[in-house]
């Protein structure tokens, strides 16, 4: 699943770490997340979905760019992105939302919870797994103001920490939003981190570790300050 996804109140309410919130689909099995600190995570899960999320502090909002480590150790079958029912071993979502409402309280990590990705967000959803080549962009079918940047594909890799850095800017630019999402109005509200295999079957295992924003200067700060 990727994009705008309901879940549960009960999941919603599940605490996996301090300031990180984890979420699931109703009526699918939910992948099992364990972090030993605020940025190190494993997931675990066969023929399951699962989400931890974050709300970045406004000190993060002006972030050009943005990186982690992530592994994979075992992952669903290799797919064309693009279509409803494509599941990926690991993703990284960074949701973009207009400074002002975002100040207002307008993206409250109650509506992530309670209805996916707000509609008004704009969703970069950076991807590990598949068959398109890396560098590939394509529309999230779940959800309208999305977009998928595969990073790595399915095909190699696995069971090797990989290590990443993208710029947030530039991405959000180059994806294709349309002349209204400016970069100027919009800044990174929240990091959702994701795995699944909920609809091709089979069991995924995978590690995040180190994510990290850094400025325009190149100082860099974790998620939890």
């Amino acid at each position: 699943m990727l994009g705008v996804l309901w879940c549960s109140s009960a999941w919603a309410a599940m605490e996996t770490w301090d300031g990180w919130g984890a979420f699931g689909v109703p009526g699918e099995p939910r992948v099992e997340v364990s972090m030993a600190s605020c940025d190190a995570m494993e997931f675990v899960g066969e023929d399951a979905v699962g989400f931890v999320y974050r709300r970045l502090s406004p000190a993060l909002w002006g972030s050009a760019r943005m990186g982690w480590e992530w592994r994979v150790d075992e992952g669903p079958p290799l797919h064309v992105f693009g279509e409803k029912g494509r599941d990926r071993p690991l993703a990284v979502h960074v949701l973009f939302a207009e400074a002002e409402r975002a100040r207002g309280g307008a993206y409250a990590a109650w509506r992530l919870r309670m209805f996916g990705f707000p509609r008004e967000a704009y969703a970069v959803t950076y991807v590990w797994g598949g068959a398109m080549a890396a560098g590939a962009v394509v529309a999230n079918p779940y959800h309208e103001r999305g977009r998928l940047v595969v990073l790595r594909d399915g095909r190699g890799g696995y069971g090797e920490w990989q290590a990443e850095e993208v710029d947030l800017r530039g991405d959000f630019a180059r994806v294709g939003f349309g002349a209204g999402a400016s970069v100027g109005e919009v800044v990174p509200v929240y990091v959702v981190v994701s795995s699944d295999t909920d609809d091709s079957g089979g069991r995924v295992a995978a590690g995040l570790r180190g994510m990290f924003f850094a400025d325009a200067a190149g100082e860099r700060r974790g998620p939890c300050g």
